[in-house]
């Protein structure tokens, strides 16, 4: 079963400006979650252990509990929501759209449309293939190297399958002489 629609039921929505709403999943943030669980261990067993000592030797931080480092798994949790909700990949009838920085200082807003997609690829790690997630790189000639990057995302290679056929779908649509890759100029690879 498919976390995405296949194409016939994602193109037979009224709403051609938002046909698919991405955003990065929690599985492609299991590195931040185990260094928030192993810090929230430590802190508790530091305050389980030093609660009533004082580190009075060292006069910068001699008035300062082992409650204070409770902050760090605060600020690691913070993080990881951050990462969670900055990026949203918005799927429209001709076009992929990146919003990307949405909770940083830096915004950015890249565009592609499927027909300029020269190159798909899909990275999973090993923890990434057990788990079934994954990166996809998008490439155009436009640009060198990846215009826009999906990252975390659930079963890459079933959305890899969808932007292949929205791209063969929009260059099926296209009128022809509008400078549309032909089907050998695509690239689509896969690794790990």
């Amino acid at each position: 079963m498919s976390p995405y629609p296949s194409l016939e039921v994602l193109l037979a929505g009224n709403d051609r400006t938002h046909l698919l709403d991405l955003k990065r999943s929690w599985r492609g943030l299991l590195g931040g979650l185990l260094v928030l669980s192993t810090s929230m261990l430590v802190v508790l067993v530091l305050n389980v252990f030093f609660y009533k000592s004082s580190p009075a030797d060292i006069p910068i931080i001699r008035y300062l509990s082992v409650r204070w480092l409770a902050l760090i798994p605060l600020l690691v949790g913070l993080e990881l929501i951050r990462r969670y909700n900055d990026d949203m990949w918005v799927f429209s009838g001709d076009s992929i759209t990146h919003y990307r920085g949405r909770y940083s200082l830096a915004y950015q807003l890249p565009s592609i449309r499927y027909a300029h997609i020269r190159a798909i690829t899909v990275r999973q790690g090993l923890v990434g293939r057990i788990c079934n997630y994954g990166s996809i790189d998008l490439g155009t000639a436009g640009k060198e190297g990846n215009e826009i990057t999906l990252i975390g995302i659930v079963a890459p290679r079933k959305l890899a399958q969808l932007l292949e056929d929205l791209r063969d779908y929009s260059r099926s649509q296209a009128p022809k002489g509008d400078g549309s890759a032909s089907a050998a100029d695509e690239n689509i690879s896969i690794t790990d």
